[in-house]
């Protein structure tokens, strides 16, 4: 991990200084129709493989200055598709999934502590997630907004943008672009074992999914205290640990979206 201005660094201010203006995390768009690497029979099954380079930047806004920029180098992600998604068991990237099936939403969940929490999510009937955004006593937290490439009957992540704020301004900004996304089919006999693995805490979740909201609440915290760390002390340590917690954040929202759609059913 470094600190470059090289490659696709370019690109990334643009988008950002585009996304610090305008606030572009609630209107990433839809679905591509393709994705240009992925063979056309692929298709995302229980049990298919799905790879893709992951490039991580963050971004920060600076009083009376140019918004600092921290990029991470290439890193591959692997992730098998299990129960209609595939998850990078590294570092919680959501490499593809199918439709959410649930339409757009409001779910809330009232904690212990008297605390309203909400998440405001966006997706089409036939089609992935494309925007989430988290409330907590009426604040916005967190945002985040999905582009996607359609692979016969699912989608691969395109790019990600996770936007964090603090007492109503930006915190920060982190992308995540997946580049050269690839699906392979998964030998017949893989590909059976993969429906009777663990599912991501359904086993022991409850009717209303309170523990899903529990461990989501917590992974939410603890992401915007590192959050407000790196930008008081932007370097690489706390660049690195500000994506682990961002990492730990995305499982705990996709289990939770997953606990939330299964009940809509």
């Amino acid at each position: 991990m470094n600190r470059r201005v090289i490659g696709w660094t370019c690109g990334v201010a643009v988008l950002l200084a585009a996304a610090l203006a305008v606030g572009c995390g609630r209107d990433a768009g839809g679905p591509e129709r393709s994705v240009g690497p992925a063979a056309p029979a692929a298709r995302l099954a229980e049990g298919a493989v799905v790879r893709a380079t992951l490039r991580d930047a963050v971004v920060a806004p600076r009083e009376g200055s140019a918004p600092s920029l921290l990029e991470f180098d290439p890193a591959p992600a692997e992730a098998v598709v299990a129960h209609g998604r595939a998850v990078d068991a590294s570092c919680g990237a959501l490499l593809a999934a199918g439709a959410w099936g649930a339409g757009a939403r409001e779910l809330r969940h009232d904690d212990a502590t008297a605390h309203v929490h909400r998440l405001l999510v966006r997706a089409p009937g036939n089609g992935p997630v494309e925007a989430v955004r988290y409330e907590r006593d009426g604040e916005v937290l967190a945002e985040a907004a999905y582009r996607w490439g359609a692979v016969g009957d699912g989608f691969v992540l395109r790019e990600r943008v996770l936007t964090l704020f603090s007492h109503g301004r930006v915190l920060l900004r982190q992308v995540r672009r997946a580049d050269a996304p690839s699906v392979l089919a998964a030998a017949a006999a893989a590909s059976t074992d993969v429906p009777d693995g663990p599912r991501p805490l359904l086993a022991a979740m409850a009717p209303d999914c309170s523990k899903e909201w529990a461990v989501y609440i917590g992974a939410s915290a603890t992401m915007i205290l590192a959050g407000e760390v790196y930008t008081l002390i932007p370097n690489p340590a706390t660049g690195s640990a500000l994506v682990t917690a961002i990492g730990a954040w995305e499982k705990a929202l996709n289990n939770l979206l997953d606990c939330q759609a299964r009940l809509a059913l």
